[in-house]
């Protein structure tokens, strides 16, 4: 059997653009402007799955790429899932302190887009002998998706030496 993947016309869409010497500090207090900015771009984006990423937007580096899932009371999915990290303490081992962390350190040198991903169509394609089934996705539904082009693209920037910030 044999089971062929193709992704068509992927374009990373930018969500929010978190400029160089920003501070970034947790939580959505009084005086957290630039969180709670960074939570209602991401709010935009109704999609209760998907597939995000860090990036340099000037070269076009990908520091980190993770995928989204409903969030308790957040309609984004994307929203949920970076309030995550802007919520967190920073100090910890956890996904979110590193990654938070990692922003931090990044924005001294370089601006750090957060941005989504858009695809037109994930086929897939299984062939077992003469017997063969296709599949077309053409948005990411659900979570198996989700982490299935989530797990392919951190394979796929790893190769080119990208995605540093996924430790797994």
């Amino acid at each position: 059997m044999d089971i062929w993947f193709n992704l068509r016309n992927l374009i990373w869409r930018e969500v929010h653009l978190i400029r160089q010497g920003t501070r970034l500090v947790t939580g959505f207090g009084p005086n957290n402007e630039i969180n709670r900015k960074i939570r209602d771009k991401a709010r935009q984006y109704h999609d209760k799955y998907g597939v995000y990423s860090f990036q340099n937007p000037d070269d076009g580096t990908v520091y980190y790429c993770g995928s989204f899932s409903p969030y308790q009371n957040e309609e984004s999915g994307l929203a949920g899932r970076i309030t995550k990290y802007l919520e967190t303490r920073g100090g910890g081992q956890d996904t979110n302190s590193k990654v938070f962390n990692k922003i931090n350190e990044q924005i001294k040198m370089n601006p750090v887009a957060i941005k989504i991903l858009d695809l037109s169509e994930l086929r897939i394609e299984e062939r077992d002998g003469p017997a063969s089934n296709t599949f077309w996705i053409t948005s990411i539904d659900n979570g198996d998706i989700a982490r299935l082009i989530e797990r392919m693209m951190i394979a796929f920037y790893r190769y080119h030496n990208q995605c540093r910030w996924n430790d797994d």
